[in-house]
């Protein structure tokens, strides 16, 4: 996908700063298809009783992140797209929230990618990048 971009478009999908444009969300899929596929996040809302599950919330929220009522966790710059998000953000799909990647999810608010995260658990997780490889 990356040479595809390049030889296609000349847009470089192996560096960060073009996932902070509109140029790199037209190699994935939206939001939008994956919800309408039926793609749900795992821990339904914007807390949780489980105090593992509120701890990287709470992560979340301190780096910037928005919640929306479909509990995808958007990053400053996707979620100032506003109602456009489903559309134009990258859907990044993560397998639980046991293991915060804190630093990694900084990074993508705190230099402005558009990018919007669904933790949908280990088992859809992992179907999804299966069916993907097949």
């Amino acid at each position: 996908m990356v040479d595809e971009a390049w030889n296609s478009t000349g847009v470089v999908l192996d560096y960060w700063k073009t996932y902070t444009t509109p140029l790199a969300s037209s190699y994935f899929d939206t939001p939008r298809q994956l919800m309408t596929a039926g793609v749900a996040a795992e821990t339904l809302g914007c807390t949780s009783s489980d105090a593992l599950v509120q701890a990287g919330m709470d992560v979340h929220t301190e780096f910037g992140y928005t919640c929306t009522p479909e509990s995808w966790w958007l990053t400053p710059a996707c979620a100032a797209l506003g109602d456009k998000w489903k559309d134009e953000c990258i859907p990044v799909l993560d397998d639980d929230w046991g293991y915060v990647k804190a630093s990694l999810y900084k990074e993508m608010a705190r230099n402005g990618m558009r990018l919007a995260k669904l933790t949908v658990g280990y088992d859809l997780h992992y179907e999804l990048i299966f069916n993907f490889q097949h």
